[in-house]
C-alpha cells in the first residue's frame, strides 16, 4: 500500500482533487473531478481511490485484488451494467457497497484479461461513492466494453457515446407498420437504459402510466436499472413497432468503434407544454449519467394544437435550460424540425392546418439558427418534414430515410466533438412531394402533364398551375402505391395519365411518380398515436377527343367526358 502514501484528496463541497502516482513514474498527476449538482443530489462523496498500477502485473506478481478477501455481499451499484459515458469523460462514478465495515477494496478495469488500470478503493463505513480518475490506456480504448472489476464480481462499462431521446412517437416503437415483424436480434457494442419499473406495455401519455423518477437517485444504485443490448422493437420502451435508435447507433458504433447507448423516454402524442410540465421529470433518466446529448424531435402535437412560433420556442429554451440546471452542466442538444402530422380536417381548413405545421417548423429554424455560436452547444437534427410520411415513418423507405437523416445529422452536425455548430437551416418546401404542373391546349383539346412548369409554352399550351402531387417512384415503398405514367394518343393527339405502364397500348412518354393505391387518411386514436395522413381522390376524366387528370371531380361532370376513372389517391398537404 505505498502508493497510498502518494495520495492526497481534498474533498472540497464543489469539486474533488486526487493527486496519484501514475504508474511507473516518480511524478505526480493531478486530476479535477467536479462534483456535479442537481435539483436531486445523490448521497455526497464517499470513500478515496487511488490507482495503484495501468498494465499487467509482472510475472509472478500478483495484484492487490487477489490476495483480498472480498465479501459476499459486495455490490457493484455503479456503473451500471453496460453503462455507456461520453468518449469525452476523464473519469467513471464508482458506487460500491461492501455490506460490512471494511477499509478498502483493489479494483481492476480490463480489456478481456489485459488490466489497463488497477487501484484501491478507500472505502467510508463500507461505501465508495466518488469519481475514479482513468488512465492514457483505458481512455484510448475503442472496440469493446471494458470491465470495472473488483474480487470475482464486475460490471461491464464503455466508452463511447450516449444519447438521452425525448419526444413524441416517432422517438419510440412506432416506425415501420408495413416492414413486418419487427426482429429482437441486437449487437455488441448497442444498449439502452432499461427501467424495470416502467410498464413495458405504456401505451399513452397518461401521466397514471408512468412511474415518476423521483426515485431514480434511489433506483439508479439498484438491480432494477441497467443497461440492455437494444433490438429495433425493445419491450421497454413504448409502442410494439420499430424505432430507429438500434440501427442509428449500429452505424456510429462502426464508423466511430465504440459503445454507443441510449436512454429512451419519448412518448407518443405529447405536446412541448407537457414536456415542460408533468413530462418534465423522464429528463431525471439523464441526471447522473454522462451524457453526449439530448435527441429531441417532437413538434406534431403543437401544429395540430395551433401553438403559436414564440410560444413553442420560449418554452423549449426552458426545457433545455432546466435541463442544463439539473444536470450542472451544458448538456448539449440536438433539435430535429418536425411538425408535420394533419389530422383530416374539412377542406376550408387544409390551408390553416399547413400554416401550423410551417409555423412550428420556422420557429425550430429559426431558434437553430440564433444559436450559432461556441457555447450554446444547440445543433440541428434532421428536417422530418422534408419525408412525406404518416405522423410515422411506416413504409421501408420512409423509416430507411427517416434513420439515415438522424444517424447522418449526429455524424455531421458538430455533436460529436463540441463544435460550434454551423449549419443554416432553410425551410422545407412541399415535404418531399412532387408538383405535377398542368397545361392546357384549347386546339387539341389536349391537357399535358409535366415536372416542368413550362413545358407546353412553345407548342400553345397555356398554364393552369399545379395539378396534383405525386412520390417519386421507388420500389421499397410498400404495397400501397400505384406508379402513374404520362402517355400520348398519336391518333387523337392528346396526352393521358394512365397506371399501366404500357399506356394502354398507346405511346408511353414518361414516367411521373407514385400514388396511393387505397384510400388513406383514417384517424385511428387522436388522444394516443395521431397516426393520420392527407390523401384525396385522383380522378382521370375520359371522353372521346379528350383526358383529363384531376383531384376536383367537378371538372370531369360535364357532357365532354363520357366516364370517370380513380387512378387513386393523391398526397396532399
Amino acid at each position: 500500500m505505498s502508493n497510498i502514501r502518494n495520495a492526497v484528496v481534498l474533498l472540497l463541497c464543489s469539486s474533488t482533487v486526487i493527486l496519484y502516482q501514475n504508474c511507473g513514474s516518480s511524478s505526480f498527476e493531478t486530476q479535477t473531478i467536479a462534483n456535479v449538482s442537481d435539483t436531486t443530489p445523490f448521497q455526497e462523496e464517499v470513500g478515496v481511490s487511488v490507482e495503484t498500477t495501468s498494465s499487467n502485473p509482472p510475472s509472478g506478481q500478483t495484484t492487490a485484488s487477489t490476495q483480498e478477501v472480498i465479501p459476499a455481499s459486495l455490490l457493484i451499484l455503479r456503473p451500471l451494467k453496460n453503462e455507456v459515458i461520453d468518449l469525452k469523460e476523464s473519469s467513471l462514478t464508482v458506487h460500491v457497497n461492501a455490506g460490512t465495515a471494511i477499509p478498502q477494496v483493489s479494483y481492476q478495469i480490463l480489456t478481456g484479461s489485459t488490466i489497463l488500470q488497477s487501484g484501491v478503493l478507500l472505502l467510508s463505513g463500507g461505501i465508495f461513492n466518488s469519481e475514479v480518475a482513468l488512465n492514457t490506456a483505458v481512455r484510448a480504448h475503442r472496440g469493446s466494453f471494458l470491465k470495472f472489476r473488483i474480487g470475482t464480481k464486475e460490471n461491464a462499462f464503455g466508452l463511447g457515446y450516449l444519447f438521452l431521446v425525448a419526444g413524441q412517437s416517432n422517438t419510440v416503437n412506432s416506425e415501420c407498420r408495413e416492414c413486418g415483424t419487427p426482429s429482437q436480434a441486437t449487437g455488441a457494442l448497442v444498449v439502452a437504459l432499461q427501467d424495470s419499473k416502467i410498464d413495458p406495455g405504456i401505451t399513452t401519455k397518461d401521466s397514471s402510466q408512468i412511474i415518476w423518477p423521483s426515485t431514480i437517485g434511489t433506483r439508479i444504485l439498484s438491480t432494477e436499472m441497467n443497461f440492455v443490448p437494444l433490438s429495433e422493437s425493445p419491450r421497454f420502451v413504448q409502442g410494439s413497432n420499430k424505432s430507429i435508435w438500434s440501427r442509428v447507433g449500429a452505424s456510429l458504433s462502426a464508423q466511430y468503434n465504440v459503445p454507443v447507448g441510449f436512454i429512451i423516454v419519448g412518448l407518443g402524442g405529447t405536446s412541448i407544454s407537457q414536456w415542460s410540465g408533468e413530462l418534465f421529470k423522464l429528463f431525471q433518466y439523464g441526471n447522473r449519467l454522462k451524457l453526449t446529448s439530448i435527441l429531441w424531435d417532437q413538434g406534431e402535437s403543437d401544429a395540430l394544437n395551433k401553438t403559436s412560433g414564440s410560444l413553442y420556442t420560449s418554452t423549449l429554451q426552458s426545457i433545455i435550460n432546466r435541463t442544463r440546471t439539473q444536470y450542472g452542466r451544458t448538456v448539449p442538444w440536438v433539435i430535429s424540425q418536425t411538425s408535420s402530422c394533419i389530422v383530416q380536417e374539412p377542406a376550408a381548413t387544409f390551408a390553416t392546418a399547413d400554416a401550423n405545421i410551417a409555423a412550428i417548423e420556422k420557429a425550430q429554424i429559426d431558434f437553430i439558427n440564433s444559436m450559432k455560436n461556441a457555447t450554446s452547444f444547440i445543433y440541428a437534427g434532421p428536417n422530418t418534414n422534408r419525408i412525406f410520411h404518416r405522423c410515422h415513418f411506416d413504409t421501408q423507405l420512409e423509416f430507411d430515410t427517416f434513420t439515415a437523416a438522424w444517424t447522418s445529422s449526429i455524424k455531421t452536425n458538430g455533436v460529436l466533438t463540441k463544435a460550434t455548430p454551423a449549419a443554416q437551416l432553410s425551410q422545407s418546401t412541399r415535404r418531399g412531394l412532387l408538383p405535377i404542373y398542368r397545361a392546357y391546349n384549347p386546339i387539341s383539346h389536349s391537357h399535358l402533364f409535366s415536372f416542368v412548369d413550362g413545358e407546353g409554352d412553345a407548342y400553345g399550351f397555356t398554364r393552369n398551375g399545379v395539378g396534383f402531387f405525386v412520390f417519386k417512384p421507388a420500389s421499397n415503398r410498400g404495397s400501397n402505391y400505384v406508379t402513374l405514367y404520362r402517355c400520348r394518343d398519336l391518333q387523337k393527339g392528346i396526352h393521358f395519365v394512365s397506371k399501366y405502364s404500357n399506356c394502354e397500348g398507346k405511346t408511353f412518354d414518361l414516367t411521373l411518380g407514385q400514388i396511393y393505391q387505397g384510400p388513406v387518411g383514417i384517424l385511428l386514436d387522436p388522444t394516443k398515436n395521431m397516426d393520420v395522413y392527407l390523401a384525396k381522390p385522383l380522378y382521370r376524366c375520359i371522353g372521346s377527343l379528350v383526358n383529363l387528370t384531376t383531384p376536383v371531380r367537378a371538372e370531369c361532370e360535364n357532357s365532354s367526358f363520357s366516364s370517370i376513372e380513380t387512378l387513386g389517391y393523391m398526397p396532399f398537404e
